[in-house]
């Protein structure tokens, strides 16, 4: 999750954005997508969203290295639940740890 999100931080910050088309199916719940660098090489994205087109934003210097633009409506609460769940951990582990000592 964490290189995920990462990964969108460099491709945000120097990307360029293209169109991408719907090719087929990666798997059952996966669309791949293609999209065309600006040196007119095509290149795959594989997406969970399951649209005729989405806006990718590729890695000018490795453009094999794209993400799509997901809100950040759906990026919090993964984000969120991941800290709650550490943080319930955390918690159980230190009362585990106390009611051995005590």
């Amino acid at each position: 999750m964490i290189d995920e999100v990462l990964r969108r931080v460099v491709v945000r910050r120097r990307g360029i954005t293209v169109r991408a088309r719907a090719v087929g199916k990666y798997s059952k719940k996966t669309t791949l997508y293609a999209y065309t660098d600006a040196n007119g090489v095509e290149h795959e994205y594989k997406s969970r969203l399951s649209v005729a087109d989405i806006d990718v934003t590729y890695d000018p210097e490795k453009p094999s290295r794209a993400a799509s633009r997901v809100s950040s409506a759906a990026v919090v609460p993964k984000l969120v639940s991941m800290a709650v769940a550490s943080a319930f951990c955390l918690f159980v582990a230190y009362h585990m740890v106390l009611g051995m000592l005590g």
